[in-house]
C-alpha cells in the first residue's frame, strides 16, 4: 500500500533504474516535474536537448498514462510505485506546496 507519492527514473541507455519518495504532499504534478529534472540531472543528452527545444519553442508537460506502451514508461511507473512505498528522508513538505493548497487562499 502506497504511504504517499514517489517518482522512478529509467534509462535503459544509461542503465539508470532509481526510485524516489516524495512525502504525502506532492502533487502528480510536482511528482512528474520532479521525475524529468532527475532525468535531465542523470543524462547530459537529455538535458541539452530539452535546453534546446526550449529555446525555440514553447515546452509543455503532458501526463501519459502508464499503461499505453510507451517504452520505458511502465518501468518508471513500476520504481514510481516503489518510491511511494517508502519512507520519505527528511522533513515534509519534501517538495514545496502551492500557497493555495496549502489552505491559505492565494489567487
Amino acid at each position: 500500500m502506497a504511504k504517499g507519492s514517489g517518482a522512478g527514473i529509467y534509462l535503459e541507455s544509461g542503465n539508470v533504474k532509481q526510485s524516489y519518495p516524495l512525502g504525502t504532499y506532492a502533487t502528480v504534478f510536482q511528482v512528474e516535474i520532479f521525475a524529468i529534472l532527475m532525468v535531465a540531472a542523470s543524462n547530459e543528452e537529455c538535458r541539452e536537448a530539452l535546453e534546446e527545444l526550449a529555446r525555440y519553442k514553447e515546452v509543455e508537460h503532458v501526463w501519459v498514462p502508464g499503461y499505453c506502451g510507451i517504452q520505458g514508461n511502465e518501468k518508471a511507473d513500476e520504481l514510481a510505485r516503489h518510491g511511494s512505498r517508502e519512507q520519505c528522508h527528511g522533513p515534509e513538505p519534501y517538495l514545496g506546496i502551492y500557497h493555495k493548497e496549502a489552505g491559505h487562499g492565494g489567487s
